[in-house]
Parts: structure tokens; sequence; C-alpha cells
């Protein structure tokens, strides 16, 4: 399964754009392609499962 966690290009503690990094902001990116959301779901379905469980947790 293809999930990544990406970051933007940071400047000190802002992103190029001016903004906080995502990561700061508390969002987590899950990167799914259409062939894993198709052919793959058993795998992942728990992994935003899992992702909202992190949130519930930190609420």
């Amino acid at each position: 399964m293809a999930r990544r966690i990406t970051t933007a290009r940071r400047i000190g503690t802002k992103t190029s754009c001016g903004m906080p990094p995502a990561s700061a902001l508390s969002y987590e990116t899950l990167r799914f392609d259409y062939a894993q959301i198709v052919h793959d779901w058993k795998t992942v379905q728990p992994a935003i499962l899992a992702a909202l469980g992190r949130v519930r947790a930190r609420i």
C-alpha cells in the first residue's frame, strides 16, 4: 500500500507560501491511488479508520 505523509517545503516555521506547514495544523495526508481504492479497498479502509482514530484521540 502506497500511503505517504507529505510535508511542505519550510522556510523557518512557515511554508514557501507563508502558511504554517500542514503538520503544524494537525493535518495528516493519506495518499491512495485509484487502483488501491477500487481494487484493494480492504487495505485502504483500515488506513482511513486508523487516521480517524488518531484524530479522535487528540480531541
